[in-house]
């Protein structure tokens, strides 16, 4: 499975090269069947779309471009794409959310940490000098009020 994925993601990235230099070039590339379908997944807008339609001769891909293009023109197939566009930004910004409040909670959990550790060598410290455990009581308990 590795592999075969690691060949898609060599071909889209080949895809995306080939759009940079210019149609031209394309159309060799895309005899290859498995570099047309890997521009046609990769493929985000409608000039990309009619570029590949333009260079590929492949019958199957040019039928998935026209459905695709008919999708995009049926009313309900454009309110289930907004539907679905605004699901992903709602998710994101749930998510981008959650991610911000695990950093806020993270950074008071690490302060709350390190004052413990902090309390913890200053309290070493103190009976290291000598002091007694009723003395250092005494010292904590009035800090603490």
């Amino acid at each position: 499975m590795g592999a075969i994925f690691n060949q898609v993601v060599d071909l889209i990235k080949d895809w995306y090269k080939m759009k940079k230099i210019g149609n031209e070039n394309l159309t060799d590339e895309l005899k290859d069947e498995r570099v047309a379908w890997a521009a046609y997944f990769s493929s985000r807008s409608e000039e990309e779309f009619n570029v590949l339609k333009e260079c590929t001769d492949n019958p199957d891909i040019k039928k998935a471009i026209n459905v695709l293009g008919n999708f995009s023109t049926d009313p309900e197939m454009k309110e289930l794409a907004r539907r679905r566009e605004n699901s992903r930004i709602k998710e994101q910004s749930m998510l981008g959310a959650a991610k911000a409040e695990g950093r806020i909670e993270g950074r008071i959990e690490g302060r709350i940490e390190g004052r413990a550790e902090r309390d913890r060598e200053i309290i070493a410290a103190m009976r290291a000098s000598g002091m007694s455990e009723e003395q250092i009581n005494g010292i904590l308990n009035g800090i603490n009020r």
